[in-house]
């Protein structure tokens, strides 16, 4: 776990990537859900995992595709709107549900 940066020498190797490539090359898994902090890092691994896997398959012909999820992000249980500030209320509205 954790998240790249690159600037505390923290790389793909630090946070086992090569191994969840390996993992992901031979075992039928359908869905790899992300949750990673919603910060620049955090974000930044995310793009990371989903170039990587691209190569990956790519590389070995996988033919059953992979659907790569980030947990959704946005105002806390609680949260007051005043209190928001205007990023976390912009991924609030990105990533909306519909009520039931």
């Amino acid at each position: 776990g954790g998240h790249l940066s690159p600037l505390d020498g923290i790389g793909p190797e630090e946070i086992g990537i090569p191994l969840l490539m390996s993992r992901l090359r031979v075992e039928p898994i359908e869905e790899l859900i992300l949750a990673t902090n919603a910060t620049v890092e955090g974000q930044a691994t995310a793009h990371y995992l989903q170039v990587a896997w691209q190569d990956v398959s790519q590389q070995n012909g996988r033919t059953s595709p992979l659907k790569i999820t980030r947990i959704a992000q946005g105002v806390p249980q609680g949260g007051e709107l005043e209190y928001v500030d205007s990023h976390t209320l912009s991924q609030a509205l990105q990533y909306r549900l519909t009520v039931r």
